[in-house]
């Protein structure tokens, strides 16, 4: 009777939890038994990584096999990211981020990404990075980039510029 209720139970929760998009609640959810936290991470395709604690590349990888979205917080490198789970990212969003320059985004270059939201504080560099993302992220269709300024009057029109003569599939 106990292997027929557990049988249920399963049941029920591999047809639930597709439909629970908000990440607290799944993580709340996988801590209830090994079983649940399994079936969470094969079903999670949005992540939200804070690079200050985060974990290895790998890690999230093995974590999460059908990931299709993540979000970066704190200061990333790219590059690590890139390597580790680059070919399968379709959108990459990166919050208040600080120290971006065009190296950053050259890791990104090459990968298949569809959708990328920056939101980082407005540098010397700024120009060059956007250059960058132009010039390399050809596939985009989705680009929102938010530039904060603190104590600087930089133009980033020439940034922009190119940026925008890059792209050929934004919607």
């Amino acid at each position: 009777m106990k292997k027929h209720q557990h049988e249920q139970i399963d049941t029920v929760f591999k047809s639930v939890i597709p439909y629970i998009h908000d990440g607290d609640d799944r993580n709340s959810i996988s801590f209830v038994c090994r079983k649940w936290y399994e079936l969470h991470c094969m079903t999670r395709k949005h992540v939200t990584v804070h690079v200050f604690y985060s974990p290895r590349p790998s890690r999230v990888a093995q974590r999460f096999p059908h990931l299709k979205s993540l979000t970066l917080k704190g200061l990333p490198n790219l590059k690590r990211f890139a390597e580790s789970r680059g070919k399968d990212l379709r959108v990459l969003k990166i919050n208040k981020c600080k120290g971006f320059n065009a190296n950053e985004f050259i890791h990104i270059g090459g990968l298949e990404l569809e959708c990328l939201h920056v939101q980082v504080q407005l540098q010397d560099n700024t120009n060059e990075a956007m250059e960058c993302i132009g010039a390399h992220l050809k596939k985009l269709r989705d680009v929102r980039i938010t530039l904060s300024m603190s104590k600087t009057r930089l133009m980033v029109d020439s940034g922009i510029e190119a940026m925008l003569i890059g792209f050929r599939k934004l919607e």
